[in-house]
């Protein structure tokens, strides 16, 4: 049996495979462009699979590509969202991905997710399934407790939410980020791609914080830590008061806690997860199913961070697992149950 470490290096090196998706641009509530990255089944349609992505990650991230080629192997059309400014995606406004950053989506759900938008898309009625992986999935549960809580959660066109490996408390994932091993193997990569992330907008984001070019690119120069980061970007454009204020809004376990009861939600995690690391144990997940009788927690005692890696002949094979095909088959049942 492989480590945590194993898993979630491995699982990162998979070869990517180039996914031709059919592209939609349409407008956010603040004008700036939503990316939505479509791929259809050529089997008969068994419905819809929405996919929110990690942090950093995009409809062209090997675990992605993966996934939006088994989904269609299932039966299912695919749509992923890649979050703005991320891969290709368009960043016209200084408002970013981070974990509470869930405007896109709610906007989404709300104006081209509806049974219309549907409709006008396939030709016909197909019930959705969302799944949100990583930081992807605690922005997904934010945005449909939100929007459960604001009186209409006839909006959320979602059967069934399932929600990968999140960072469940944000204070565990940060201190197991700032561990020796964390910042050994992963903080480095994670920054390259985040210092890269602000050069590229860096117009934008100067103009928002209010800096000037010399100040920004010392502030920039100067980020060692996905926390360095935070501090000096997050923290400053969403208005919280600190680091930790962030950590409180973003911890997707509060937000499972206060899902729809319309809306079934199914958690899992993996107990060697080197990433998130293991703040909500076995018994506060019990604790929060015996008031949430529409919550579901599936614990892994391996898999890593996104890894969930195969024996070398099922990876060559391009065999699937558990990071794919539990998602996919929980999706099958609810759409299979309900419909």
């Amino acid at each position: 049996m492989y480590s945590g470490h194993i898993h979630t290096i491995l699982g990162g090196a998979r070869l990517p495979k180039r996914v031709e998706y059919e592209r939609e641009l349409p407008p956010a509530e603040d004008g700036n462009p939503i990316c939505l990255d479509w791929l259809r089944t050529e089997k008969t349609p068994k419905g819809i699979v929405f996919v929110v992505p990690g942090l950093g990650n995009y409809s062209q991230t090997p675990y992605i590509q993966r996934m939006s080629e088994e989904a269609c192997a299932m039966g299912f059309h695919i749509c992923i969202m890649t979050v703005r400014g991320m891969g290709s995606a368009p960043l016209q406004v200084a408002k970013f991905a981070s974990v509470t950053f869930t405007e896109d989506v709610r906007w989404t759900m709300k104006k081209y997710l509806q049974e219309a938008n549907i409709k006008e898309k396939f030709g016909q009625a197909l019930s959705i399934v969302a799944i949100g992986f990583s930081a992807g999935g605690s922005m997904l549960t934010k945005a449909v407790a939100e929007e459960g809580a604001s009186g209409d959660g006839s909006v959320i066109p979602f059967r069934a939410v399932i929600c990968v490996t999140a960072p469940y408390d944000m204070e565990t994932h940060s201190a197991t980020m700032l561990s020796f091993m964390g910042k050994l193997l992963y903080q480095r990569p994670l920054m390259v791609a985040l210092r890269r992330f602000a050069q590229k907008h860096k117009k934008l984001l100067m103009e928002r914080q209010n800096v000037d070019e010399q100040t920004y690119d010392e502030n920039v120069r100067g980020m060692m830590t996905l926390q360095d980061f935070e501090n000096a970007v997050v923290v400053p454009i969403f208005n919280y008061a600190n680091v930790h204020d962030y950590y409180r809004h973003g911890s997707s376990f509060q937000w499972i806690r206060q899902f729809p009861a319309t809306v079934p939600v199914v958690c899992t995690a993996s107990r060697d997860d080197i990433i998130t690391g293991y703040g909500c144990t076995a018994e506060h997940w019990r604790d929060l199913i015996h008031h949430c009788h529409h919550a579901v927690y599936v614990e892994t005692p391996t898999g890593g961070h996104l890894g969930y890696v195969g024996t070398p002949l099922q990876e060559y094979r391009r065999e699937s697992s558990f990071l794919y095909d539990f998602p996919l088959r929980c999706a099958l049942a609810f759409l299979s149950t309900t419909d």
